[in-house]
């Protein structure tokens, strides 16, 4: 699977790596996890997304639903996309946040999007140091 997920500040703020080729299926899957972590943290959760190496996903219409359901979670905060380097894909998500009502942003690196996560939501602690795993 070329998806992982962990919690980057424990209970508020989701930190999901997607690299290679990933399929429907998987980001079902990775839908039906990020709804378990926003139904067990503490509100607002936050999502950053990490595309560093991210060559394929896919982009149907009539799958946005199947993956993308957890945007439309009560606890759902704001969603940071890192490393998402196409415009053709920046657009889409902009497009994508909109007709999902989230606050959507992009970074260059973990970091900046963890800045801009605490500019939105102060009640954040300063950047996490947490241990891969």
């Amino acid at each position: 699977m070329a998806t992982q997920l962990r919690w980057l500040v424990e209970k508020r703020v989701i930190l999901a790596h997607m690299w290679g080729n990933v399929t429907v299926e998987e980001l079902r899957e990775v839908n039906t996890r990020k709804l378990e972590f926003l139904r067990t943290g503490t509100a607002p959760i936050h999502d950053l997304l990490d595309t560093t190496g991210l060559k394929q996903y896919p982009v149907k219409l009539r799958d946005l639903e199947s993956y993308l359901g957890y945007l439309r979670e009560p606890a759902m905060g704001m969603l940071i996309f890192v490393k998402l380097d196409s415009a053709a894909a920046r657009l889409l998500a902009k497009m994508l946040g909109a007709v999902m009502g989230v606050r959507m942003g992009f970074a260059d690196s973990l970091e900046e999007g963890y800045a801009a996560l605490r500019q939105y939501d102060p009640t954040l602690p300063e950047y996490p140091v947490v241990p891969e795993g």
